[in-house]
């Protein structure tokens, strides 16, 4: 049975600020910057009515370091 209730996609997506809590950043390589990285609790909508964001933690690229 179905009531129209869905979980978002995260793990592996964009960042979406209508859809994603951001709640923690991760050092990553440049091509996975501003991708979730982690979900720390799922996000629910019901047709285009968001319930509730997904709690989520994103990438950001490595500051350069001196050593390099």
């Amino acid at each position: 049975m179905t009531v129209g209730v869905v979980t978002l996609p995260s793990i592996g997506t964009k960042i979406d600020p209508e859809m994603h809590e951001a709640i923690e950043m991760a050092e990553v390589d440049a091509l996975e910057e501003s991708f979730v990285t982690t979900e720390y609790s799922r996000g629910y909508k019901f047709g285009d009515l968001l319930l509730r964001p997904a709690r989520v933690q994103v990438g950001k690229v490595r500051a350069p370091s001196d050593a390099e």
